[in-house]
């Protein structure tokens, strides 16, 4: 039997982007999770968070956004879904940081450090509705 999904669901605003946090925290308590992997899921849920917060609605316009985890076997199974425009963060390029910062175009460091920290990304727009799902290998960290 497949345990079920835990979920948080906010308006995108800063004054909730800790409520996301605890959430995860509490999430990796329940589940004694290794710390190491915690701050890495931490920070790649809060680039993402604050993307959305900062892009997806236009100016005036307040959405909201649903964060949910799901730890099964030894993969954690991340969604984040929001009404805002449509974004696929796989689109964009990988920016080179092996150049010197004054010749790298603006951008995309973020969705590079979301890269390198999961094992994979999958970004589907239906419902007019952003998914994004990010899987981690839970035991490539020791406890």
């Amino acid at each position: 039997m497949i345990p079920p999904m835990r979920k948080i669901k906010e308006v995108a605003t800063f004054k909730n982007l800790d409520h996301f946090l605890d959430y995860v925290r509490l999430f990796f308590k329940e589940k004694s999770l290794n710390v190491d992997l915690l701050q890495d899921i931490t920070l790649v849920i809060e680039e993402l968070l604050v993307n959305i917060i900062l892009y997806s609605y236009p100016k005036g316009n307040i959405g909201e956004v649903e964060l949910s985890l799901l730890l099964l076997d030894n993969n954690l199974k991340i969604n984040i879904t929001d009404n805002g425009i449509p974004f696929n963060p796989l689109k964009h390029l990988t920016p080179d940081i092996s150049l010197p910062l004054k010749q790298r175009g603006i951008g995309n460091l973020g969705i590079h450090l979301v890269k390198s920290l999961v094992d994979k990304i999958k970004y589907e727009r239906k419902t007019e509705k952003n998914f994004l799902t990010l899987f981690k290998t839970v035991n490539s960290y020791e406890k």
